[in-house]
């Protein structure tokens, strides 16, 4: 970015480095901010970012603007050069999910488990990537595109979960039946509200496994470099370490999470994991998760 803007090199990091300060300077304005910083080149309306265009390109005065095409328009028009017998097939998990059919752009438990089946017989698709960014919903619909990608991973068909900001309870029970997990590292991730870990393994090993009480109505969550300080370790059978919380809804969220996991080792308490079970970050991550039960 610095050398497409002609920057000097490490402009970016010092600009972030010194954000509140400068940000400051520009009085709060974000978009006067980019520009003291040469990040764009002019502040626009947008008509007079029309009237530009219209001099700089070619009118169009049935429409009274500038001669322009979309997107798919243009990419409709390019020739197909790909290969279209080896696909990989990308289905998006993105907002709160919801019971039945939903629009483009939303999570309906329905019309999303159909995309994955259409991707799992089309036979030109050799693999799924779910992109998940989702804080959960309808926890039948969630289960209905678990259970999609459960046939499609038996099918033969790699199944791989990109998980973004947010991947947590219903969001976090589609990933389970994947293949693979991938998390960044400021990714929020777990299965229920109950208990919060958070501890950065990081920069304390000894905290990893510790667990935080917190309400179901607290702040839950946390980026990179936020974490919480860490509180008593719980220890199985620990009274104080569940709630009564959908013992129907999250009991089968522990068994079926192990087991699509791997990490099933038992069916008595204290035995597996709840969270984050596989799943991995880039060097120097984290995962965050909810709803722990240490051995």
């Amino acid at each position: 970015m610095e050398q497409a803007r002609k920057l000097p090199t490490g402009a970016l990091g010092r600009m972030i480095d010194e954000l509140p300060v400068r940000l400051g300077a520009a009085g709060g304005d974000l978009a006067k901010l980019a520009l003291s910083e040469k990040l764009v080149d002019a502040l626009m309306t947008r008509d007079e970012l029309r009237a530009l265009l219209i001099k700089r390109g070619a009118e169009d005065p049935a429409h009274k603007t500038f001669r322009q095409v979309s997107f798919q328009e243009y990419r409709y028009g390019l020739p197909d050069s790909g290969d279209r017998s080896t696909q990989v097939a990308v289905v998006v998990v993105q907002g709160d999910i919801v019971d039945g059919d939903a629009p483009q752009g939303a999570i309906g438990g329905r019309s999303t488990a159909e995309l994955i089946r259409h991707a799992r017989d089309d036979d030109t698709v050799k693999a799924l990537v779910l992109r998940v960014d989702s804080p959960g919903g309808s926890a039948f619909g969630a289960e209905l595109i678990r259970r999609e990608l459960e046939i499609t991973r038996k099918a033969g068909k790699p199944v791989i979960v990109s998980m973004s900001d947010v991947a947590a309870s219903g969001g976090y029970w589609v990933s389970t039946s994947a293949d693979e997990v991938l998390a960044d590292p400021a990714t929020i991730t777990r299965l229920d509200r109950r208990i919060r870990a958070g501890a950065d393994v990081r920069q304390d090993p000894g905290q990893a496994g510790r667990a935080h009480r917190r309400r179901d109505d607290d702040l839950v969550g946390g980026r990179a470099g936020s974490a919480p300080a860490a509180g008593p370790a719980l220890r199985p059978g620990d009274p104080g370490q569940r709630r009564p919380h959908l013992p129907g809804v999250s009991g089968a969220g522990r068994g079926q999470q192990a087991r699509n996991r791997g990490t099933d080792r038992g069916s008595g308490a204290g035995t597996g994991l709840d969270w984050a079970a596989g799943a991995r970050t880039p060097p120097g991550g984290r995962l965050w998760g909810f709803g722990c039960r240490h051995p």
